[in-house]
């Protein structure tokens, strides 16, 4: 609920020829601290307000009605002796907050960890009540203020969803790492070759096992999803499906049905042709992703991704019995490869040394 703490912080901070003197924000940005603060620092709070029936209008006094809008309001009044007593230590906060020597999210989260017998806090809320009461009752009866806070808002809204979806560094996101080859993976917009670089990746499989892939071989529900691989000798494995993967896998399937051979064909992967996509194919397809993201080709090759794979876990903390298991590998002598320091594993070792300055 303390979104708008971090709005108002952002506000005082502003050097910028626009100076706004309206702060808009989410549902969760009307505490009553913070609608106290922000009309102290001369900002006017107008956040989007869902469920506003359920907030409490407060009354002027004990013994004020209305006669159209009574039924809205709680029997509860405003303490206008506690505003009027402690009105100077409310002036004093602001200055300290405009001159910046306390910032205001430090102030509101310190108060809003503290009892709520705190004095400053008391008073805040009171003085939130009264600009809350009066913002909903200007919501109600002013049309084009709400289509002004409705507009903003849902604005906002989609550019962050804009931004979760484009993600850099987010969970969901189409850039969710800084890793080139990831990212040019993530532009493909073709469902095959999205599975076909990300099985190596999230599988750790090898390309010829990629390949030789068919429908049976993949299980998936709505939340996980199994792949029976068949690695050398025709030895099988079966591997969890990585919640990335699952969601390309299901896509592909979704669009196979529509390629030629898919009735004919068990492979999971089909070339334009009908038939299963081949080792050089798949290899093909690999380089032109590594290539999209400017990466030397030499040195992209279509087992870059099983040792990407491979090198995460063990960096991560996976003990070598399962990444082996995970590869397909019968001696640990083989997954130690992965093991291996770089170039940028030696330079951030050697960095850890002390030295005179």
């Amino acid at each position: 609920m303390w979104e708008a703490v971090y709005i108002l912080d952002g506000l005082l901070n502003n050097d910028s020829d626009i100076q706004p003197d309206t702060v808009h924000a989410d549902t969760q940005g009307q505490s009553l601290p913070v609608y106290g603060l922000a009309t102290l620092l001369g900002f006017d709070l107008l956040p989007r307000i869902r469920n506003w029936h359920d907030l409490i209008f407060f009354r002027p006094t004990a013994a004020t009605r209305y006669r159209h809008i009574d039924s809205l309001f709680g029997p509860q009044a405003i303490n206008w002796r506690l505003l009027e007593t402690h009105w100077p230590d409310l002036l004093r906060t602001a200055i300290s907050v405009r001159e910046g020597r306390i910032s205001s999210v430090t102030l509101l989260s310190r108060l809003r960890h503290d009892s709520r017998k705190n004095r400053l806090y008391q008073v805040l809320r009171e003085l939130g009540r009264v600009v809350r009461t009066r913002v909903l009752l200007r919501f109600l009866s002013e049309p084009a203020l709400r289509e002004t806070i409705i507009t903003i808002t849902n604005r906002v809204e989609s550019f962050h969803n804009f931004a979760t979806w484009f993600g850099f560094g987010a969970e969901e996101g189409v850039l969710a790492t800084n890793d080139p080859i990831y990212q040019a993976i993530a532009a493909r917009t073709a469902p095959r070759d999205r599975v076909l670089a990300l099985l190596p990746l999230y599988a750790g499989l090898r390309v010829s096992e990629t390949v030789a892939l068919d429908t049976d071989d993949v299980r998936l529900s709505a939340r996980k999803g199994t792949l029976r691989v068949r690695g050398k000798g025709g030895k099988p494995r079966d591997l969890p499906v990585h919640a990335q993967l699952r969601t390309d896998l299901q896509a592909w399937l979704d669009e196979r049905p529509d390629w030629p051979g898919a009735g004919t064909s068990p492979a999971l992967l089909l070339n334009r042709r009908g038939g299963r996509l081949s080792v050089r194919g798949a290899s093909d397809i690999i380089c032109g992703i590594a290539a999209e993201a400017n990466l030397d080709d030499e040195h992209i090759t279509a087992h870059t991704g099983r040792h990407t794979f491979a090198t995460t876990l063990i960096r991560g903390g996976t003990d070598l019995v399962t990444v082996a298991d995970m590869l397909g590998h019968a001696r640990l002598d083989t997954v130690r490869l992965y093991t291996r320091p770089t170039a940028a594993d030696r330079e951030r070792a050697l960095n850890l040394l002390p030295y005179d300055r």
